[in-house]
């Protein structure tokens, strides 16, 4: 039953996926089910989620029990943002009542819509401050405006703070829009199911609808009851821990390097047709292409005039290190998309990113004189010689090229 999970996308060792996907004997797992095998927190905290669903019952038990057993409060600290989909909604549902998962769920990138309302529903009035904060997320999810708006706990100045962004942003839903989505039947796909480039994409290449492939999903596994009581709600009664999953980090392959047999001509008109489809696409479309799409949509929606949409494509996750050295040095992205890249301590180990951004007039000062000592001589002196850099940068790079290679 564990052949077709994607143990990558859930932290856990090449190792642990040998051991676990070859014991056909349930003490075998059991033992694992322990998470004493594990080689970090985070791993064992996957591990657990997925034998809660094992076919024998005292292994998914046992699962439970120390799941149950690490806390809520552990987990929100150990949680990785990037966590696949599947994870962060079966964590949703889990455990119930704590504030400081809540918190930590609705700052996970692939936080499923389902999961979102579920926690927008019960979210205490932090919780809620700290949604009506996550611009990224209810643009993605503008419906939650009517969540928070229903939920008691909410402070209205959150709830005002979240209109008025979504309105500015042209993303207000309307409560028609909410209705009908909430009263699509059971086993009908309704329009929340509808993944716009996922369907635009499957027209193109002649392929099946991903709707249609997502509505007849194969390996489901229910969380059943916990210690801490079953969920209010059932959003999360089944979940698909397949490659199939579209919210997932990984499922979503979305690739439009099509274009290798084409001429110039063909692969310029092709470009051309996608910047017209991503141009009318809403900002949560953008967003939700900004992390599922490739380096093609990348190149797109980095350039997006609204902000949230090109830092989106920086946090996506699935960045190269040649487009991020290259969005790095390119002086015509927004001044938060540089920042955004110069704050992420992954990126900036790499040393062509730490040239591209000293060189970046956008770059912040202080962040730019931070990379001076591990800049190259011949990158040094292009430094000082670099008319388009603050003058400070650049006399930093004079001084220390001067100290360092012209002493006598």
């Amino acid at each position: 039953m564990y052949n077709d999970i994607p143990f990558a996308d859930f932290f856990i060792s090449e190792r642990l996926r040998q051991r676990l996907i070859g014991q056909p004997n349930s003490s075998a797992r059991l033992a694992l089910a322990s998470g004493a095998s594990c080689e970090n927190d985070v791993e064992k905290l996957s591990l657990l989620i997925l034998l809660t669903a094992d076919e024998e019952q005292k292994v998914a038990d046992q699962a439970r029990k120390n799941l149950n057993a690490m806390g809520p409060e552990m987990v929100a600290k150990i949680l990785p943002t990037d966590s696949h989909a599947q994870i962060v909604g079966f964590l949703t549902q889990f455990f119930t009542g704590s504030e400081k998962l809540d918190e930590r769920l609705i700052q996970c990138i692939y936080l499923p819509s389902e999961a979102a309302f579920l926690i927008s529903n019960r979210a205490s009035a932090r919780v809620c401050e700290e949604i009506a904060r996550a611009r990224q997320l209810l643009l993605l999810n503008p419906q939650l405006i009517f969540r928070l708006q229903s939920n008691p706990s909410c402070p209205p100045s959150a709830y005002s703070r979240a209109e008025s962004f979504l309105r500015m942003q042209k993303a207000m839903p309307t409560e028609e829009m909410v209705m009908f989505e909430e009263t699509s039947s059971a086993g009908q796909l309704s329009a929340s199911d509808v993944d716009l480039e996922a369907e635009v994409m499957a027209a193109l290449s002649g392929g099946q609808s991903a709707s249609l492939s997502k509505a007849s999903s194969f390996e489901q596994f229910s969380i059943g009851e916990t210690n801490n009581g079953p969920s209010s709600s059932n959003a999360f009664s089944d979940f698909n821990l397949g490659s199939g999953d579209a919210s997932s980090k990984s499922a979503f392959s979305f690739d439009l390097n099509a274009f290798g047999d084409e001429t110039e001509e063909e692969e310029e008109k092709a470009h051309q047709s996608w910047e017209k489809k991503i141009k009318d696409m809403s900002v949560g479309h953008k967003i939700k292409l900004a992390f599922k799409g490739n380096k093609e949509c990348r190149s797109i929606l980095i350039r997006d005039t609204n902000k949230t949409v090109s830092v989106a494509v920086v946090k996506s996750g699935r960045l190269t290190d040649g487009e991020v050295a290259s969005f790095a040095g390119n002086r015509n992205l927004s001044d938060d998309v540089i920042r955004e890249i110069a704050r992420n301590n992954e990126f900036v180990r790499k040393y062509p990113v730490k040239v591209a951004l000293i060189n970046n007039p956008k770059t912040p000062v202080a962040t730019a004189l931070g990379f001076l000592s591990s800049l190259h001589k011949k990158d040094l002196q292009a430094l000082m010689l670099n008319r388009n850099v603050p003058s400070v940068v650049s006399g930093a790079a004079r001084k220390r090229f001067k100290d360092k290679y012209r002493k006598s």
